[in-house]
C-alpha cells in the first residue's frame, strides 16, 4: 500500500505500478508533473488500483492504467475509483490502456477527459466530467481511440457518467474509427446551448451544441438509454465516406485495418463476436482481390468492411437538439431511431430551469419510452469518505 504521498515537481511518472498484484495507492496528491509519462502508471498485472487521490497540474497525463491477459480475455481488475483530476497543463487526465477488464470509477473531472486505447471488457460508470477537452475540437469527454487496439477492442461498457458544460464544440462520448462492439447507456450529457443554423455557417462538423456520441466508421455499437440535452446532435456517425471514396478506403485499409487485425485465440473470436465477423470479412476480402476480374464495391465482404456496420440506436431521450442525428448516409446501418423520444417540451424534469435533469415519476417521457430508466444521480462521482 502506497498510502499518503504529497508528490510535486515529477519528471515522467511519479509512480510506476508494473506487472504487480494488488498494490494499491491511495490517498496520494499528485501536482506539478513534467515530461511525457502519466504521474501514475500501472502497467500490466492484476487487482492493483489507485484510490481516493488528487491530480494537478500534470503535463501528459494523469494515471494510465491497463493489464490482464488480453489474447485470453482474462480481466485484470485494475482500477482508478475515487479520485479528483482538475488545472491540468494537458487535456488527458485518465486513460486505460489496451488490456481487459479495468475499471474507471466515480471520478471527478475538470476541464480535461477520460481516455481509452481500446481494450475489452473495460468499464468506465459513475464518473462525473466538467467542461471536458480545453484544446482539441476533435476530442470528447471520453475519447475511445479506433487506432492502438483497432477493429480487436471491444464489449467496453460505458455507463451511468454524467457529462456537462462542454469548453469546446466536443463530443460527450467519441468512438473514433475502427473501434467496434461498444456499450454506452444510462449516461446524461449536457451540451453548450443549441443554436440552430450554426451548421450551415460553419459546415457540418461544427454544430451548436456539441455533439453527445460519435462513432464515424465504426460498427455494432449500442446507444440505449441515455440522455441528452442542448447538444447539436445526438448521434454523429454513420460515416460512408470510405465506401464513396477510393483515396478515404485506401487510407483506412492500408493504414488502420490490415495493422490493427490480430489473429487471436479461439476464446477471444467466441466473446468477441464483432471481431469475428470483422476478421472474416477481411479474410473473404483478401481472397476476392486475388481474383483479377473482381469489380470494386461487388463482395458482401468489401461493403462490411467499408461501412459503420449495424449500430444501435434505442430508447434515448433527446432534447432540444439541433437535429437528432446526422448519419451522413449512414441510416441503413443503423437500427432502432424509432424507439428514441425526441422533444423539445420539457419531458419531465425536476426543475429545468435551475438544472435538476432528475425525472419526475409522472414524467411525459415515460409516455414514449415506457421502460426509460432515469440515470442514477446519487451514485455519480466520487463517493464514500472522499475529502
Amino acid at each position: 500500500i502506497i498510502d499518503g504521498l504529497d508528490i510535486g515537481r515529477s519528471f515522467g511518472s511519479a509512480v510506476t505500478v508494473k506487472d504487480c498484484t494488488q498494490v494499491l495507492i491511495q490517498r496520494c496528491h499528485v501536482i506539478g508533473t513534467s515530461g511525457r509519462g502519466a504521474a501514475v502508471r500501472i502497467d500490466g498485472g492484476f487487482r492493483n488500483g489507485v484510490i481516493a487521490s488528487k491530480f494537478e497540474l500534470f503535463s501528459s497525463s494523469a494515471v494510465y492504467i491497463c493489464g490482464g491477459d488480453r489474447p485470453n480475455l482474462v480481466p485484470s481488475n485494475n482500477f482508478c475509483q475515487n479520485c479528483v483530476f482538475f488545472n491540468p497543463k494537458t487535456h488527458h487526465a485518465l486513460s486505460d490502456g489496451v488490456g481487459v477488464g479495468t475499471v474507471i470509477s466515480h471520478n471527478y473531472l475538470y476541464n480535461c477527459r477520460m481516455g481509452s486505447c481500446g481494450g475489452n471488457e473495460c468499464i468506465m460508470e459513475y464518473n462525473v466530467v466538467e467542461a471536458g477537452d480545453p484544446i482539441y475540437s476533435d476530442s470528447g469527454m471520453v475519447y475511445v481511440d479506433g487506432y492502438n487496439a483497432g477493429c480487436a477492442s471491444s464489449g467496453n461498457h460505458y455507463r451511468y457518467n454524467y457529462f456537462f458544460d462542454f469548453a469546446k464544440l466536443d463530443y460527450g462520448i467519441y468512438f473514433d474509427d475502427m473501434s467496434r462492439g461498444m456499450y454506452a447507456y444510462g449516461n446524461i450529457i449536457v451540451g453548450n446551448g443549441v443554436n440552430p443554423g450554426r451548421e450551415e455557417i460553419n459546415g457540418k462538423w461544427w454544430p451548436s451544441g456539441g455533439r453527445s456520441y460519435n462513432f464515424h466508421n465504426g460498427g455494432e455499437h449500442v446507444f440505449y438509454n441515455n440522455i441528452s440535452i442542448d447538444a447539436g446532435f445526438f448521434a454523429f456517425g454513420g460515416d460512408i465516406t470510405y465506401w464513396l471514396f477510393e483515396s478515404n478506403w485506401n487510407m483506412l485499409y492500408n493504414s488502420l485495418i490490415v495493422k490493427s487485425a490480430e489473429k487471436l485465440s479461439e476464446k477471444y473470436m467466441q466473446r468477441n463476436q464483432a471481431y469475428k465477423s470483422f476478421i472474416e470479412a477481411l479474410d473473404q476480402y483478401t481472397e476476392d482481390k486475388k481474383d483479377p476480374n473482381y469489380v470494386i464495391k461487388s463482395g458482401w465482404a468489401e461493403k462490411r468492411l467499408r461501412t459503420p456496420w449495424y449500430n444501435h440506436i434505442e430508447n434515448n431521450l433527446i432534447f432540444r437538439a439541433d437535429r437528432p442525428y446526422k448519419l451522413d448516409n449512414g441510416e441503413e446501418f443503423t437500427t432502432g431511431l424509432d424507439t428514441n423520444y425526441v422533444t423539445n417540451d420539457d419531458p419531465g424534469f425536476v426543475d429545468l430551469a435551475n438544472r435538476n435533469y432528475r425525472i419526475l415519476p409522472n414524467a411525459e417521457v415515460f409516455k414514449h419510452i415506457p421502460d426509460f430508466v432515469p440515470p442514477p444521480f446519487e451514485k455519480m462521482g466520487p463517493v464514500d469518505d472522499y475529502e
